[in-house]
Parts: C-alpha cells; structure tokens; sequence
C-alpha cells in the first residue's frame, strides 16, 4: 500500500486556498497526493491540535500570505492580520514546518507545485525565474583576482593615502 502524501493548505478567508487547492490537484495527478484545504473557522478553533501528529498529518503545510487577499476591503484587513496571526502561532506551537505563499494566483501555484514535487521526491517541472536569476549569480570572494574588485580598490586607495 502506497502512503498518500498530505498537503494542508491554510489561511484567512479571500486568500485563494480553494483556487490553489483545485491548482494543485489538477497539476498534480501523477503524484500520490490528497490537498486538503482548512477552513479558517476549524483552523482557529482547533489551533495546534489540528496539526499534531496523527495518521492524518500533513507532509506539508502551505499558509496563504495576505499580499493577494481577494476582494480585500479595508473593513477586512484587520480581521484578515490577526486570523494570519493566529494561524502562525498554532503552527509555531504545534512544531510544525510550513512555507509562506505570496504573488499572484499563478506564482502561489508554481510555488506550491514545485514544493510538492520537491517534498514527493519528484524534480520541479520548471524552474520559476527567482531560481533562475538565483543561480546565474556567483558569489566572488573580497579577496578575488578581479582587477576592479571593491577590495582591490579600495586596497589600493589606502596604500596611496599612506604613501
């Protein structure tokens, strides 16, 4: 018998957790995998305990950032902050992992997926553009042999002013 990988996805209402869900699921049909969505009103009133450690505990955990809230109305942002608040405080009592979702709908799904993918064991489908410019960039060391080095530079200022 195969062990079903469990994704839980959480946050405040208006966040996209059902538009994300149906994302995943349709993207991830050659993954053993069940994404379930919390509601935020059973996900405050069992805080912690809905994540302990039981048979039916998440492989992973997503929480909705509150950067896209959907028909976000002023009235709502206050309330929206403090549910977030709440659910980060289960999820930091309760020990559990989780990753922070943010941009827009289609960005929260890359992201999401290619974690998933990741956390089955599986390589990402494609890279997003963050991973991309992330690995062009190469960390050079202050102390390199590049000839327009800050450090050389600088080195060589200091050497002339005490000349």
């Amino acid at each position: 018998m195969t062990n079903r990988m469990r994704v839980v996805i959480l946050g405040a209402s208006g966040t996209g957790k059902a538009r994300l869900a149906s994302a995943l699921t349709q993207q991830l049909a050659d993954v053993s995998c069940d994404v379930v969505v919390i509601p935020e009103a059973e996900a405050l009133r069992a805080g912690s305990a809905l994540l302990q450690a039981s048979p039916s505990s998440p492989d992973l955990i997503l929480l909705m950032g509150l950067d896209q809230a959907e028909a976000a109305s002023p009235d709502e942002t206050p309330r929206r902050m403090q549910v977030d608040a709440r659910l980060r405080e289960a999820l930091q009592q309760s020990g559990s992992a989780y990753t922070v979702l943010y941009g827009d709908n289609e960005r929260r799904a890359a992201q999401a997926l290619r974690l998933t993918r990741r956390h089955a064991g599986q390589p990402a489908s494609a890279p997003d553009s963050d991973a991309q410019a992330a690995s062009r960039w190469v960390w050079v060391c202050d102390k390199c042999s590049d000839p327009v080095c800050e450090h050389r530079l600088f080195t060589d200022k200091l050497g002339r002013a005490g000349a």
